[in-house]
């Protein structure tokens, strides 16, 4: 097999068809249009590099390597490469074909990195799923030269089975605010401002992309993401308030497809959104990228509310699974499959790879130790 080593946001736009060409069965983090997103906003451009990996004519695998500087103990700061590091980016993953020999395709990325005109310390691959082609081309590495260890799960919702599961306290919080919502008046929720219900408590319909007025309801989710904690009375870190994470989910927006569906969903109360919903539809899975909700409204607990409402209109539809991509506090009372993801990480040098596994080593040992030391400390009465 053969490599092309590509720069830049050019090198990202020359690569389109043939990344284009495997997308058949790729997820979300593995597509052309969310790569093409992050390289435009997140990303510097004189970082981004993508080595192309072909079997004769044919494409059969696009690894990026985006150059960072980043903090990696026990080492101080290592010149990385990775798959794009960014707050926002919570996964990680890129295109393979299915039929490939993910062991010639190790062989040949290997050989394209032992020529790289920089100088780089290791492959950073944090949170990939166990599912992901980033983790089978993981598995192909040298064992010597990399390190795989768990990293927080990404909890997924089944649509199928939506409320089987749920707690009497969500199912009792979800009634409480449902009846509050009616007796002031009702909500509905809107799709990319299409309204996918017609009123409160009867059946929402399918959620679908419109075609007019999702800058509005963008400009609605921007606004209840920043009302709270995360605005400029905060934390500052609302997505408004940043020009490129601003662009960046503007730009998922504006490469909507057939096959790439972005969502903005709110839930309304009257005629205000209380609560919002940024997700991205690929291969029958809604990846819930960012949820919010307006502090003022908590009473009728909007964020659970929009969730349970959009699990509703996804059962028995097109929508198979909602990935809410991270493992948050409050996930829990929705009772979600928790999917493994793993920090990958590849040393080019052996004994960086060796220090870096016996330090992991000695960490976990002492974690333990220290849960074990303070169970002990909160039962005395079984050292007697």
């Amino acid at each position: 097999m053969l490599t092309r080593r590509l720069t830049g946001l050019n090198g990202l736009r020359e690569l389109r068809e043939p990344w284009l060409s495997l997308h058949d069965g790729a997820d979300l983090y593995a597509r052309y249009e969310w790569h093409l997103a992050c390289g435009m906003h997140l990303l510097d451009d004189v970082s981004l590099a993508y080595v192309q990996v072909l079997d004769g004519d044919r494409t059969v695998a696009i690894v990026p390597a985006i150059a960072s500087r980043e903090r990696f103990r026990p080492f101080g700061q290592l010149r990385v490469l990775s798959l794009g590091l960014h707050p926002h980016l919570a996964l990680a993953d890129f295109p393979l074909a299915a039929d490939v020999r993910v062991e010639d395709v190790a062989a040949a990325l290997r050989a394209a990195l032992a020529a790289w005109p920089e100088h780089w310390d290791a492959l950073r691959w944090p949170r990939v799923l166990a599912s992901s082609h980033a983790m089978r081309l993981a598995h192909a590495f040298d064992a010597s030269a990399a390190h795989i260890s768990p990293a927080s799960p990404c909890n997924t919702l089944d649509t199928r089975r939506p409320f089987v599961s749920l707690s009497k306290n969500l199912r009792a919080t979800l009634r409480k605010s449902q009846k509050r919502l009616e007796e002031s008046g009702g909500a509905h929720i809107t799709c990319n401002d299409v309204p996918a219900e017609a009123a409160s408590g009867s059946r929402p319909a399918a959620l679908h992309i419109g075609a007019d007025g999702i800058d509005a309801a963008y400009d609605a989710f921007l606004a209840i993401e920043a009302s709270g904690w995360k605005g400029e009375a905060g934390a500052g870190s609302a997505i408004r308030l940043n020009p490129a994470t601003r662009g960046f989910y503007a730009e998922l927006l504006a490469l909507r497809g057939a096959d790439f569906v972005p969502e903005v969903t709110l839930l309304v109360r009257g005629t205000t959104p209380i609560a919002a919903q940024f997700s991205v539809r690929v291969n029958r899975c809604k990846h819930v990228l960012k949820i919010g909700y307006d502090e003022a409204e908590s009473r009728f607990s909007p964020g659970q509310v929009l969730v349970a409402r959009v699990l509703e209109a996804a059962s028995g539809g097109m929508i198979e699974r909602i990935n809410l991509v991270t493992d948050m506090p409050w996930h829990r009372a929705w009772r979600p499959v928790p999917e493994p993801t793993f920090h990958v990480a590849v040393f080019r040098r052996r004994w960086r790879a060796a220090l870096y596994r016996g330090y992991s080593w000695a960490l976990r040992s002492a974690r333990m130790a220290l849960l074990a030391f303070r169970g002990l400390r909160a039962r005395p009465g079984d050292l007697h």
